[in-house]
């Protein structure tokens, strides 16, 4: 948990400085918003969040599809440490996105 929040920090970190030395928050906006939402979207695809948008022949909207290698006993603490882990570094990036977003948009 550490170690997340820390890197979590250093890319928000990376982030603002990029924008105020550019003199260019939406930069800031770009960095954190899509280190964030990379994060995001692995941990969804990890965690099997978007399983039910898998559609093709023969696949009802119902039916959840998870390849077997990831539904082993020995890799589900694995993959939710890792789940766990991008959520907490993505989820303050994406928050600080949308703040300097917000702010630097008062009109």
């Amino acid at each position: 948990m550490r170690k997340s929040i820390i890197l979590s920090l250093i890319l928000i970190y990376i982030g603002v400085v990029a924008g105020f030395l550019q003199n260019d928050w939406y930069l800031t906006v770009r960095i954190c918003g899509i280190s964030g939402l990379v994060c995001l979207s692995i941990s969804g695809l990890l965690n099997g969040a978007f399983n039910g948008f898998i559609k093709g022949p023969g696949i009802s909207s119902g039916r959840r599809i998870s390849p077997p290698i990831l539904d082993t006993n020995e890799a589900n603490p694995v993959r939710d440490k890792i789940t766990n882990f991008l959520i907490v570094v993505g989820g303050p990036n994406v928050i600080t996105a949308i703040v300097v977003y917000v702010l630097t948009n008062k009109k």
